[in-house]
């Protein structure tokens, strides 16, 4: 039986001054966090030392001060861990937040399919439906969903935070010159996922970090995640560093919550990937998208630039050595993430770090090869999953 650690893991490459900034009252408390399995009837204690071996291995070597680690199924969390060194203010604080960057567009797509189910939407109806600012386009929201709009992210986050600043935003993405005609070609574009939300707040006539919170994050139980960098206490908000370990400003900008906006946690995010695998394990499940359209979600739409990986709506699709992956990294200003599920294996895993270009990849595949030979699997029936559809 699994307990949780509450002893410090040491950490040989920590060097005074790495882990962040002084607090504004002129200290810092530094909490050690030690990895810490969540579940009783999770993995052997030998396969989780592996896996600890293996996480702890790859975040010292790469000095990356904090690193966040989930592994779930459908029906349990079979590991969940921390890392290194959070600067917290209290040891009491909820759990440390990282910036999620890209994997929020897994969010947004998601929510899309869902108003497409409630028949809010269809994914091939044209943007200037919803955005009069785009009445002359030809774009589609599917086209949107693909990367194939033919938007380019001349304009980047640069700390957002007015309503009106989005509509300027919005506004000039309507004026650019497409770069090809939309559907034809792949371009990866923050800017069509950001277009994407304000669709979303359109139909729901909602706020987008609203809309996200009562369609998903809150019937989800992600209850340590929010779009609304308000409502995440900051003293619980990670510091993320560059390459050479200096400290970089916080990352979050009105106009890019649906491409990049989400703040929270490797836990969290395993509750949303736990949900997918139970819908692909089960049509019956219909929460917080139907089986149909998760399978229009992980189909390839087009090749993307990155060998072997393909383009669905949202997730990006890959081959490996377990079968089908889907997956999506994420990548801002020191935080780098990474959520990959392997339908046919039945698990997930995240990992999250605060440092720029540590080897999240590697790490991740690493923990594939362990969980998949484990030779005590974490499996489990499916625990009282979401029925409950939202408005």
């Amino acid at each position: 039986m699994s307990l949780p650690i509450s002893r410090p893991v040491p950490d040989p490459d920590h060097r005074p001054g790495i882990v962040g900034e002084k607090l504004a009252h002129g200290f810092a408390l530094v909490l050690m966090l030690a990895s810490m399995c969540v579940h009783a009837d999770a993995l052997a204690a030998e396969d989780a030392h592996k896996i600890e071996a293996a996480i702890e291995s790859v975040r010292a070597e790469s000095a990356t001060p904090f690193v966040a680690v989930a592994i779930t199924t459908a029906g349990n969390m079979c590991h969940s861990g921390h890392y290194g060194e959070a600067r917290l203010q209290s040891p009491s604080s909820p759990p440390p937040k990282f910036h999620a960057a890209s994997i929020s567009k897994l969010l947004t797509a998601t929510v899309i399919m869902q108003l497409q189910d409630e028949g809010k939407l269809s994914i091939d109806d044209p943007v200037s439906k919803y955005e009069p600012m785009f009445a002359n386009s030809r774009i589609k929201l599917i086209d949107l969903l693909t990367h194939t709009s033919g938007l380019r992210d001349h304009a980047h986050a640069d700390a957002r935070h007015e309503r009106q600043q989005v509509d300027s935003y919005i506004g000039a993405l309507a004026k650019q010159k497409l770069v090809r005609r939309p559907g034809e070609h792949w371009y990866y574009s923050d800017a069509a996922y950001n277009l994407l939300g304000r669709v979303v707040e359109r139909i729901t006539g909602r706020p987008f970090a609203d809309a996200m919170r009562e369609r998903l994050l809150e019937p989800l139980g992600m209850h340590n995640s929010d779009f609304d960098i308000a409502r995440i206490s900051a003293d619980t908000r990670l510091t993320a560093f560059d390459k050479r370990g200096r400290p970089v400003p916080h990352p979050w900008d009105i106009a890019f919550l649906p491409s990049s906006g989400l703040q929270t946690t490797a836990e969290d995010l395993a509750k949303f990937a736990r949900a997918i695998l139970t819908i692909s394990a089960s049509r019956d499940v219909r929460m917080p998208i139907d089986a149909d359209a998760l399978r229009e979600m992980t189909r390839v739409r087009i090749a993307t630039e990155w060998d072997g990986i393909g383009q669905g709506l949202g997730w990006q699709i890959a081959r490996s050595e377990l079968g089908p992956q889907w997956r999506h990294a994420g990548g801002e200003r020191g935080f780098e993430g990474l959520l990959t599920l392997y339908p046919q294996k039945g698990f997930a895993i995240v990992v999250l770090g605060n440092r720029a270009d540590w080897p999240r990849f590697e790490l991740e595949k690493k923990l594939s090869r362990l969980f998949a030979d484990a030779s005590t699997g974490c499996t489990g029936k499916i625990k009282n999953p979401v029925e409950q559809r939202v408005n």
